[in-house]
């Protein structure tokens, strides 16, 4: 739910703003950030971590991935075209 969140909220944003959504555009991390952060969330409760706790460690992830993201253009591997012989 919360890359769902994420996710739907920037493309909306951005639908709103008359502008291309970020999650269609080669760039940094994204959607990426979202699904670490709710993964972490998961993760967090499953070791017994207080369900506050855990979320705003969790927000945390999403934050500072992001924030990465943003300052050292971190990007996902993408797949090319295969060149022809």
């Amino acid at each position: 739910m919360g890359v769902i969140t994420g996710v739907v909220g920037g493309v909306l944003r951005d639908i709103l703003c008359n502008d291309v959504p970020l999650v269609f555009l080669q760039g940094e991390l994204y959607a990426t950030a979202a699904w670490v952060g709710a993964l972490a969330l998961i993760g967090l409760q499953e070791l017994g971590v207080p369900p506050v706790s855990a979320a705003w460690a969790a927000m945390a992830v999403v934050l500072v991935l992001r924030l990465l993201a943003m300052r050292f253009h971190l990007t996902l591997p993408a797949f090319g075209q295969p060149k022809a012989p």
